[in-house]
């Protein structure tokens, strides 16, 4: 078995299972860094998530975060078709 340096565990709500090594999600995905020397060796290094949010006015909200902290966020509004960053 091959051993991995780092090592993502990726959960999105929107797939029971999957095998790509790209993928699509429409809600949010959480994504656990483990880092080491091996699967018996390895440790928690950060957590990342990115979420969307459909506002009432129909604007979408996508934000990203690392370890519950929000480092960046934008606003996409439909109707313009322009993203705004924030």
């Amino acid at each position: 078995m091959r051993q991995y340096k780092i090592w993502n565990d990726v959960t999105t709500p929107d797939y029971k299972t999957y095998n790509s090594k790209s993928f699509g999600t429409n809600s949010n995905t959480e994504t656990t860094v483990n880092v080491g020397t091996s699967s018996q060796n390895s440790f928690e290094f950060l957590k990342h998530e990115t979420k969307h949010t459909e506002k009432d006015d129909g604007t979408r909200l996508f934000e990203f975060f690392v370890d519950n902290k929000l480092i960046k966020s934008a606003i996409y509004n439909p109707k313009t078709k322009e993203m705004k960053y924030e």
